[in-house]
């Protein structure tokens, strides 16, 4: 849903993924007890995806600081679109938001 209203953008959603991606690889693989046993399609898309939330060079981290910083830039950036969710949401069920909404709604145009 949050990549169809396009609330959050893409880039975060894919970092929140790669996240997924990678814990869900511990948990299926239990004998993996560290990153660089991972299959490489995960790893190589680290550094790219940590460099989305801040372009500074990052060749030469280690595979879990990247890790643990593209967890730190996804949390404080999903924290700040659920502040702006929030202030959405509430104008939306607000009595200016609904009319608003109405009104967009009878006046036909929809883009």
């Amino acid at each position: 849903m949050l990549r169809c209203l396009r609330i959050v953008p893409p880039w975060i959603l894919n970092s929140c993924d790669l996240i997924r991606r990678i814990r869900n690889e511990f948990a299926h693989h239990l004998a993996y007890k560290r990153l660089d046993q991972l299959d490489d399609k995960w790893l190589r898309k680290l550094a790219p995806s940590v460099q989305e939330f801040n372009c500074a060079e990052r060749n030469r981290a280690g595979y879990r600081a990247l890790l643990a910083e593209l967890i730190g830039f996804a949390l404080l950036a999903l924290h700040v679109y659920a502040e702006q969710a929030t202030s959405l949401r509430a104008f939306i069920e607000s009595s200016v938001g609904r009319r608003a909404f109405k009104e967009w709604a009878e006046s036909g145009v929809s883009g």
